[in-house]
C-alpha cells in the first residue's frame, strides 16, 4: 500500500508520536532500507539532511517559518518563559521571608534576566532573518545547556554550599524543573537526536559533579536523587532516538515518493528533446495513470474507494517496476507449486535458464581496486617493454590515451595491452593461467582483428582503454570481484574480432553465411562472442581452464551480455532501459548481478563509440577512419547493385554532417545518461569532450556547406586517411 503520508498534513514528527504513528499504520514500512547512519541519526546525503530540516523548520514556499514549527516555538517560549519568571517570583519570596541570603537572589535574578534576553533576542532574529531558522536547533542545544548549568549550580543545596551558607531546610525544587525543562527541550529541537544527546550527557555530568559534591544533603538522598535524575532523562534520550529515526522514516518515504514523482513529471518533457523507447512510453503512461487516481481520490469521500484507489497505484507502480526491470516475462516461481524436492530439481534443470552466480569464493575486500599489482617496474620482465612502462600506465587513467602511439612502437596493441592488464590485475596468477597460453590466446586475439580502417585490433584495445577508463573513474570499480574483471577484460579485447568492416544489415542483405548462421539476430556481435570461445577451445589457448564451472558460467554471461549490448541495431532498447533504471526509477544496484551487468554492458557500449567523446584530434583521427570504412562498404554495394546505404556513399556524403548527426542522435543521449548516472568528475569531461566535438562538426558544416561540395570532404578523407594508413600489423 502507498504511504498515507502523501495525503496527510500532519509534520513528520508528530507521526512519529507512538499513538499517531500506530494508527497510520507507519509502522508497516520500517523495514525499508533509508541512507541514514544508525548511529547518529544523520543522513549519508547532506542534500538530503538539508531537505529534512526544511520539511521542519520551513513553510512550503520557503519564506518563512513552518506552522508546526511557530506552534512549538509558542508553546516552548511560554513554558519556558513561566519555568524562568516562576523561580525568579519564588526567589524574591523567599528573599522577603528570610529563607534566602542577599547573594542567593542577586544571583537567581541576574541569571534568570541574562538568560530570557538571550532568549527573546534569538526569537526576533529568526523572525527576522531566515538564515537563523536553520541554526534553530543549535541556538535551543546551547540555550538548554546555559539553562540547566543555572538550574543545577544555583540549586539551594549545591549554591549554600558554594558560598558558604548556612544550611536551608526550606528549598525550591530546582531538580525537579531541571528535569521537566530538560523533558520539554525535545519538542523545540525536534527530537534531534545528537543536540538532545549533548544536552543530556552535559546535563547528567553536570548534575552528578556538583549534586555529588556540593550538596549539603545526606548521600542517601544524593545517591537516590541522581539516579531518578539519570533514569529519567535516559528514557527520555531513548525515547527520543525512536522518534527521531521514524519520523526519518516518514520522511526519506515522502522524499522518495516525490523524486519519484518529479522524475516522472520530467519524463514528458525529457522525452521531447531524447529519442523516447517504448518502454520509456510506458512508464510514463504509468506515472500519469498514478497522479491521475491520486487526483480522483482527493475528490472522493468513502474510505473504501480511497483504499482501492491506493490500492490500484501500489498495482500501477509494481508495473511500472517491472517494465523498467524488464521482467514483464520473467520466470515463474515454482517454489510454491510444486512441493516435491526432486520435481523442482528437475523443472529447474530442465525448463528454466541456468542461473548464473558466483561461486562467492571471493570475499568482498577483493575487488577491482585491490587487484592492482602496483610493481608497475616489473610488468614486463620478459617483454623487453620496460620503456613502454610509463606510457601503458595511461591506460584506463588518461581518457585520450593513444593507442596508436603502442601500435606504431611495438607493432601491436591487443597483445601489448593484454599483457599489461593482465599483469596490473594480477589475473595470471589468481586464474593460474600459464604465460604461454595467455601469450598465444592475445596472439591468436589480435590476428583475427581483420584489416580495416576502423575495426581493427587497434579500435579493440581503444576500447578495452575506455572500458578500464570507466570503471577506474566510477564506482563500478568499488564492485567488481576477479572473475567480473577478467570477463570486463576479454568482452573488451575481443568485442570486435573478426568484424569483416561491413554491418550486419549488409551481411542480410547480401544473405552472408554469418546472417545464416545466427538467423539476422546481432549476427556481427554472435560472431564475437563465438569466435572467442572458438580461441578458448583450442589446445593451448584456453586462459580459463582453472576457473571454477560457476565463475565460468558467470564469466560467459557477463562476456556475452556486455558483447551483445554493442549491437547498434538495438542502440535505443539498450539506451532506453538503462536510462530508465539509472535515470528514471533510480533503482540500480551494484551488489545485484543483473544489474551490474547491465551497467557494464552499457560502459562497453559507450567505449565502442568512445572516440567520439575524445579530444578532438583524436576524434577526427578515428572519424575518418569510421568514414573510409563507411565508403568502402559503399563501393561493394554499388558493385552489387544493391541501394548504397546512407553516409556509405563517398561522393555525395557530407563528412560534417553526417559525424554531427551521428554525436547528437547516437552518442549524447548515451552520455548523457551515463554521465547522470555516476555523476562523477571523470565521466563529466568525457560528456564535455562530446558536447565540444558536437560544436566542431556543426561549424564545419555551417562554414563548408555552401562553399564545398560534399565530395570535397570525401576525397579530404581519402587523403587523410592514406596518411594514416592501416592499424592491424
Amino acid at each position: 500500500m502507498i504511504s498515507k503520508i502523501t495525503e496527510s498534513e500532519l509534520n513528520v514528527v508528530r507521526q512519529s508520536k507512538s499513538s499517531l504513528y500506530s494508527l497510520l499504520e507507519n509502522n508497516k514500512f520500517e523495514n525499508q532500507n533509508i541512507p541514514i547512519n544508525l548511529n547518529t541519526l544523520i543522513f549519508s546525503e547532506k542534500r538530503v539532511e538539508i531537505e529534512y530540516i526544511r520539511e521542519l523548520y520551513l513553510s512550503e514556499d520557503l519564506s518563512k517559518i513552518s506552522e508546526e514549527f511557530k506552534q512549538l516555538l509558542t508553546y516552548f517560549y511560554t513554558v519556558t518563559t513561566i519555568f524562568l519568571l516562576t523561580i525568579l517570583g519564588f526567589s524574591i519570596l523567599m528573599y522577603t521571608s528570610s529563607k534566602h541570603q542577599s547573594q542567593q537572589m542577586y544571583i537567581n535574578i541576574g541569571s534568570i534576566i541574562c538568560l530570557l534576553l538571550l532568549f527573546y533576542w534569538f526569537l526576533y532574529l529568526i523572525n527576522r532573518m531566515r538564515r537563523f531558522i536553520f541554526f534553530s536547533k543549535n541556538f535551543f542545544t546551547l540555550f538548554a545547556i546555559l539553562v540547566n548549568t543555572y538550574l543545577i549550580i544555583c540549586d539551594d543545596k549545591v549554591l549554600s554550599t558554594l558560598l558558604s551558607l548556612n544550611s536551608q531546610s526550606e528549598l525550591l525544587p530546582y531538580t525537579l524543573i531541571f528535569i521537566s525543562f530538560t523533558a520539554v527541550m525535545r519538542n523545540v529541537i525536534f527530537d534531534d537526536f545528537i543536540q538532545y544527546l549533548l544536552i543530556v550527557l552535559y546535563s547528567i555530568a553536570l548534575f552528578l559533579v556538583f549534586n555529588l559534591t556540593f550538596s549539603d544533603t545526606n548521600l542517601y538522598s544524593k545517591l537516590c536523587e541522581c539516579i531518578i535524575v539519570i533514569i529519567f532523562l535516559l528514557y527520555q534520550l531513548i525515547e527520543c532516538h525512536i522518534n527521531c529515526l521514524r519520523s526519518k522514516i516518514i520522511f526519506w518515504r515522502k522524499f522518495s515518493e516525490e523524486q519519484v514523482e518529479s522524475n516522472g513529471a520530467n519524463i514528458e518533457k525529457n522525452l521531447t528533446s531524447q529519442f523516447e523507447t517504448e518502454t520509456e512510453h510506458l512508464i510514463f503512461i504509468c506515472e500519469k495513470i498514478k497522479n491521475d487516481i491520486k487526483q480522483a481520490s482527493k475528490a472522493i469521500i468513502y474510505k473504501d474507494i480511497k483504499l482501492r484507489l491506493k490500492e490500484s497505484i501500489s498495482d500501477v507502480m509494481r508495473i511500472k517496476k517491472l517494465i523498467g526491470h524488464g521482467n514483464i516475462g520473467a520466470p515463474v516461481i515454482i517454489e510454491n507449486h510444486v512441493k516435491d524436492e526432486e520435481d523442482r530439481e528437475f523443472i529447474e534443470q530442465n525448463y528454466r535458464e541456468i542461473s548464473h552466480s558466483s561461486n562467492g569464493e571471493y570475499h568482498k575486500s577483493t575487488t577491482f581496486i585491490n587487484l592492482f599489482d602496483h610493481k608497475s617496474n616489473a610488468l614486463f620482465p620478459d617483454y623487453g617493454l620496460q620503456q613502454l612502462s610509463s606510457v601503458l600506465e595511461g591506460i584506463g587513467k588518461n581518457w585520450s590515451f593513444d593507442i596508436w602511439f603502442v601500435q606504431e612502437t611495438t607493432g601491436s596493441s591487443i597483445g601489448i595491452v593484454g599483457q599489461y592488464l593482465f599483469a596490473k590485475f594480477n589475473l595470471k596468477k589468481r586464474f593460474k593461467i600459464p604465460e604461454d597460453v595467455l601469450e598465444r590466446y592475445l596472439n591468436s586475439l589480435e590476428f583475427h582483428y581483420r584489416d580495416n580502417p576502423y575495426h581493427n585490433a587497434c579500435h579493440g584495445a581503444d576500447v578495452m582503454h575506455s572500458l578500464m577508463y570507466f570503471v577506474s573513474s566510477t564506482d563500478i570499480q568499488k564492485f567488481l570481484n576477479p572473475i567480473e574483471t577478467l570477463a570486463c577484460i576479454i568482452s573488451g579485447l575481443a568485442h570486435d574480432v573478426g568484424h569483416p568492416g561491413v554491418t550486419s544489415r549488409y551481411l542480410i542483405q547480401t544473405r552472408d553465411p554469418l546472417a545464416i548462421q545466427f538467423n539476422d539476430i546481432s549476427v556481427l556481435e554472435n560472431m564475437h562472442c563465438a569466435i572467442i570461445y572458438q580461441f578458448l577451445n583450442k589446445a593451448g589457448h584456453n586462459i580459463l581452464d582453472k576457473v571454477e564451472v560457476d565463475d565460468w558460467i558467470l564469466c560467459r554471461k557477463i562476456i556475452i551480455e556486455m558483447i551483445l549490448a554493442t549491437d547498434m541495431a538495438k542502440h535505443f532498447e539498450i539506451l532506453g532501459r538503462f536510462r530508465t533504471r539509472a535515470c528514471t526509477l533510480c533503482d540500480l544496484n551494484l551488489e545485484k548481478t543483473d544489474d551490474k551487468i547491465l551497467v557494464l554492458a552499457t560502459g562497453l557500449k559507450c567505449a565502442d563509440i568512445g572516440h567520439s567523446a575524445k579530444y578532438n584530434d583524436l576524434h577526427q583521427k578515428w572519424s575518418k577512419m569510421v568514414m573510409e570504412e563507411f565508403f568502402k562498404q559503399g563501393d561493394l554495394e554499388k558493385s552489387k547493385k544493391l541501394p548504397v546505404s546512407m553516409y556509405c556513399d563517398r561522393m555525395t556524403t557530407n563528412i560534417p554532417k553526417s559525424q554531427a548527426g551521428f554525436l547528437k542522435n547516437i552518442c549524447l543521449p548515451l552520455y548523457d545518461a551515463w554521465a547522470k548516472y555516476h555523476n562523477t568528475e571523470g565521466i563529466a569531461k568525457t560528456l564535455e569532450e562530446l558536447r565540444k566535438n558536437i560544436e566542431y562538426w556543426d561549424s564545419s558544416y555551417r562554414n563548408r556547406r555552401s562553399t564545398q561540395p560534399a565530395a570535397a570532404d570525401s576525397v579530404a578523407s581519402l587523403k587523410a586517411q592514406e596518411s594514416y594508413g592501416g592499424s592491424h600489423a
